[in-house]
């Protein structure tokens, strides 16, 4: 799979996710490409009233509300056999 298709995996996961979580989205959400030491790392996605960073390294997008709130951790995002999910601690 190319990026530009994990990308696109990711971005549907995304929202689907922040619907399933209970924010409704108007438009797509905001991306921004995260730079760790120089180098590409990831994506975080920003849609009002929740964010989700994709660690590309940790096969992992975490969902947060606004408050820095850990939501839902979904790991291996981009693998062929789908996506395991795991509920935050509270």
């Amino acid at each position: 799979m190319s990026h530009i298709s994990h990308v696109d995996t990711v971005r549907q996961q995304i929202r689907t996710q922040f619907e399933e979580l209970g924010f409704r989205l108007t438009e797509p959400p905001a991306e921004t490409i995260l730079i760790r030491s120089g180098h590409f790392c990831g994506r975080r996605f920003h849609q009002g009233e929740a964010y989700a960073v994709w660690l590309i390294e940790e096969n992992r997008i975490i969902f947060y509300d606004n408050q820095g709130t850990e939501l839902l951790v979904l790991t291996s995002p981009v693998a062929e056999r789908g996506t395991s999910r795991q509920a935050a601690r509270a």
